[in-house]
């Protein structure tokens, strides 16, 4: 429910044109937590992109108490809401076109990998015919609250509908 809601305060925030719904699913990797599933769903305005991503829950170490290796015990699910600005755009080949996103994140749950619920996310991807994109993307608190460690995350996003 609290997904539905957000979703519709990002579209009341959205200038009044044609805005694209995308979904999507990837990996959260190198993270200091293991491996973990990513759901996103985001919504495109021009050169915005405002973007709920759930991690799913996975096995790893209790945090803070990180230094506890052999200890496995579930992470719980949590939620980033990001909102990127596209910095740069190029058309590569065909209709594929390689960018590069900025942006801030909140994250409802602090870990070891971002020590903070206040993030910075940036992005690097290609997009085909804006229905389709494959990126990378890395989220750290910039040293604001140490360790620094960030995560990295390999998703795909189809797009759904446009408004």
């Amino acid at each position: 429910m609290k997904i539905y809601l957000t979703v519709l305060m990002l579209l009341f925030t959205i200038k009044a044109q044609a805005v694209d719904l995308y979904v999507g699913a990837g990996l959260a990797y190198k993270s200091d937590e293991g491996d973990s599933k990513v759901y996103s769903l985001s919504l495109v305005d021009e050169n915005i992109t405002y973007n709920i991503s759930n991690f799913k829950d996975y096995d790893k170490s209790p945090w803070p108490n990180w230094k506890l290796t052999d200890s496995r015990l579930p992470v719980p699910e949590h939620y980033v809401f990001s909102v990127e600005y596209r910095v740069l755009e190029s058309s590569a080949w065909h209709e594929c076109t390689v960018y590069f996103d900025m942006g801030i994140a909140y994250s409802n749950r602090i870990s070891r990998a971002n020590s903070s619920h206040l993030v910075f996310k940036e992005s690097i991807g290609i997009q085909y015919k804006k229905i389709f994109r494959i990126y990378v993307s890395h989220t750290s608190n910039a040293g604001l609250v140490p360790p620094n460690i960030g995560d990295d995350q390999v998703s795909a996003i189809f797009k759904l509908y446009e408004f």
